[in-house]
């Protein structure tokens, strides 16, 4: 097939090919995604600083004024099914966000209760009930709600307790309950050994610090025989 001179689709740049259905240069054939998005960030800087910043026309989703502005003083917030709206001023953004934002917990609307703050951008509570519920609600998802040992009323504790109080722990020992001794762990050290009496090599395992030996058996019979040699060499 006789080879055809092309154009490169993505830096413009002119090859031949006999493939007709090539569109790239050797240059950005083997990457072709991350080339395209470097041309275009290239070609795109390259009209703002020929033309300046794109200008288009938005329409305030709160007092709906139009006005010119570019991308990036864009003033937008999200809405409750993720959808994007536009304002002209921080005023307008935090006045519909007010009007559209409701309790993290029971879904009422937040205008009006007098709890709402346009600064905090997670979850907002209408009440100090509401927000006291989700909180339970949270921990008894995450695990960190408990029963007492003593009264069996709940409590929230991130780590380990038997009791909500001190009252009840003061109780409890009044009881006579006391409080478990926590148990030492047996550290376990393997190593490789030699057997004194066949020289086989083995692996044992010994609890605590190692000793110190100086004949290790890789076997009770490994014990036996060099016990029997012993004795037969120390009665000549």
């Amino acid at each position: 097939m006789n080879e055809v001179e092309k154009e490169c689709e993505i830096c413009g740049k002119f090859f031949r090919t006999n493939n007709p259905i090539r569109k790239y240069c050797d240059d950005c054939a083997n990457h072709s995604s991350d080339k395209k998005k470097q041309y275009a960030s290239a070609l795109q800087k390259s009209r703002r600083r020929m033309y300046g910043p794109e200008v288009f026309e938005i329409t305030c989703a709160e007092c709906g004024r139009k006005v010119k502005t570019i991308a990036s003083y864009v003033i937008a917030a999200r809405g409750a099914n993720n959808e994007r709206h536009v304002f002209c001023c921080e005023r307008c953004k935090n006045k519909w966000k007010e009007e559209h934002a409701a309790c993290a917990f029971c879904g009422k609307p937040m205008l009006g209760t007098g709890r709402y703050n346009p600064r905090n951008n997670h979850e907002q509570y209408c009440s100090d009930d509401c927000q006291e519920m989700a909180r339970w609600d949270i921990a008894r998802k995450e695990g960190y709600v408990h029963k007492c040992v003593r009264c069996g009323k709940e409590y929230i504790r991130k780590s380990g307790g038997l009791f909500c109080s001190n009252e009840c722990y003061r109780a409890a020992l009044n009881d006579g309950w006391r409080p478990k001794k926590p148990t030492k762990k047996e550290t376990l050290i393997t190593r490789n050994e030699v057997c004194t009496c066949c020289k086989k090599r083995y692996k044992r395992t010994y609890k605590g610090e190692l000793p110190l030996q100086t004949y290790t058996f890789c076997s009770d019979d490994c014990l036996r025989k060099f016990r029997k040699e012993a004795v037969e060499r120390a009665m000549g």
